[in-house]
């Protein structure tokens, strides 16, 4: 027996609504990459059905019914926006957790974590706390580009590798190596 429309949307929603439904809470799954797809995935759905919308309703070839359905693709957009908005938030907010639970463990005699993944773990804080920032009123939202730039441009680690003295990129680092070498 053939699938009915039905049927479809039924096994529609229970491959999307599960998995999207445990993102609160839950970053190192694979539902948040899930629903981040699924929101990017409406989004573009949406973009195509308001053409096909505003074609309808200017054009007045469905009459009335155009431009109820071009009002009810401009509500589905504005829902698959937010989402889209949340999404970013909930990436933000994982990469501060990640970037705090790797600093938590990061220790002197650097034996759970080295000194370069706390630099990165430094500039995945700096890029998540950046996105939050840019939603708080003026003067604290002019701080968002500057802690986004630190993330971009790696600013924690690259200046890590050039502090670091047992780092070959710096010039006692490459002394301590011939030393090394030496003995």
């Amino acid at each position: 027996m053939p699938e009915t429309w039905l049927d479809r949307v039924k096994r529609r929603f229970e491959l999307t609504f599960h998995p999207t439904r445990l993102i609160a809470g839950v970053c190192e799954s694979y539902t948040l990459t899930q629903a981040r797809s699924l929101f990017e995935h409406a989004s573009s759905i949406t973009d195509r059905a308001k053409t096909a919308g505003a074609f309808a309703k200017y054009a007045n070839v469905l009459g009335d019914a155009g431009s109820r359905y071009a009002d009810a693709v401009k509500m589905i957009d504005d829902y698959a926006q937010k989402g889209n908005s949340v999404m970013v938030d909930t990436t933000s907010a994982c990469e501060i957790s990640d970037a705090i639970a790797t600093l938590n463990r990061w220790t002197l005699d650097k034996t759970t974590v080295s000194n370069q993944q706390a630099a990165k773990a430094f500039d995945k804080l700096f890029g998540g706390t950046s996105t939050f920032f840019q939603k708080l009123p003026p003067p604290f939202n002019a701080y968002a580009s500057v802690f986004a730039n630190i993330a971009a441009f790696n600013f924690f680690s690259h200046m890590q590798d050039l502090l670091d003295p047992e780092s070959p990129n710096t010039p006692r680092g490459r002394q301590l190596r011939e030393i090394m070498k030496n003995i």
